[in-house]
């Protein structure tokens, strides 16, 4: 009148429907461990553009933006990608893109090469920050843009420029600094980039 209980299966099928902690698992001699899952977190490619017209000197606004960019390279992981891009009339790139771990000893000294001059001109820089994400391979893609003044040329093209962005999977986050912003067209900008929109005086 003897009998025999034969278990069959792979270091991860004891584990399955719902047998952990069942009389069959107290009779066996392995533990029912559920299998577990990996997740695999996804790269992000951040581009940085910093106004850096005349007008960032006022309240020491070019100071907070270095700091405000400083912060965000630290933020990020080791294995994030990473680049800043200032604009006046024409576009000037302080880090060129490559790794957190890379930039974090240089970001410091770079970016006191952001100095304070000329108008604000944004199109330049964006189809810069555009060439330059477009390249990298990443899971997450973004793009944050910092004025403290109205663009001479806003209109229907900068729109074109980010729905495109956006089309590729590229999100674009605005920030505006001071009273003479143009908040609307930059709040703007953010909802058609799918990103988010801040301001601060």
């Amino acid at each position: 009148n003897g009998g025999g209980l034969l278990l069959i299966g792979g270091d991860r099928s004891f584990g399955l429907g719902n047998y952990q902690g069942s009389i069959l698992e107290e009779i066996s001699p392995v533990t029912f461990t559920p299998p577990q899952a990996s997740t695999k977190r996804l790269r992000n490619a951040i581009v940085l553009i910093l106004d850096k017209s005349r007008s960032m000197v006022a309240d020491d606004r070019i100071t907070a933006a270095r700091r405000a960019a400083i912060a965000s390279i630290n933020a990020l992981q080791d294995d994030d990608m990473v680049s800043v891009i200032g604009y006046d009339t024409t576009p000037f790139v302080v880090i060129r893109m490559d790794e957190v771990n890379k930039v974090r000893p240089i970001a410091e000294s770079r970016m006191r090469n952001l100095t304070a001059a000329g108008q604000t001109n944004l199109m330049p820089a964006l189809q810069i920050a555009k060439r330059t994400i477009e390249e990298v391979s990443a899971g997450k893609k973004h793009i944050i843009i910092l004025s403290d003044g109205e663009l001479p040329d806003a209109g229907p093209a900068y729109f074109q420029e980010i729905s495109a962005l956006n089309n590729k999977g590229i999100s674009v986050s605005t920030i505006t600094v001071g009273s003479e912003a143009d908040i609307p067209f930059m709040k703007a900008l953010s909802e058609q980039g799918g990103g988010k929109f801040y301001h601060t005086d």
